[in-house]
């Protein structure tokens, strides 16, 4: 079954611009008029578009063209500690700033498959 969610669209656009956590947020926003009930998977490509054409292609650390297939969303506030997936959360980062950048934070994150492999087969 596929993954519903409660967004916010944009006035202009009509797209969603930010997902709420539940339907409790989303009736929090006051107005039933730019909200709607649709497929996650849509939300989050319109919500990942919208960052990616406003930071003008680029990856917003260090500058260098960013590609649609190898765009990376990083979320300034991550979910975990109250942040939301929504185009004024989100920013454009290339694969590199992403994976290593201390600004991006997931440095200490990224998974460490060589130690995993290795610790299985002890």
């Amino acid at each position: 079954m596929p993954r519903m969610v409660w967004a916010e669209l944009g006035e202009i656009s009509g797209l969603p611009i930010r997902i709420f956590k539940n339907q409790k947020a989303a009736s929090l926003r006051g107005s039933w008029d730019r909200v709607a009930y649709i497929l996650r998977s849509f939300a989050v490509t319109e919500i990942r578009r919208a960052i990616w054409l406003r930071d003008g292609k680029r990856c917003t650390h260090c500058g260098n063209t960013v590609t649609w297939q190898s765009m990376e969303m990083h979320e300034r506030i991550w979910r975990g500690r109250g942040g939301e997936v929504s185009v004024v959360n989100g920013c454009t980062l290339c694969s590199d700033c992403h994976a290593d950048s201390p600004v991006a934070g997931h440095g200490n994150r990224k998974p460490q498959w060589k130690k995993q492999v290795d610790s299985n087969q002890g």
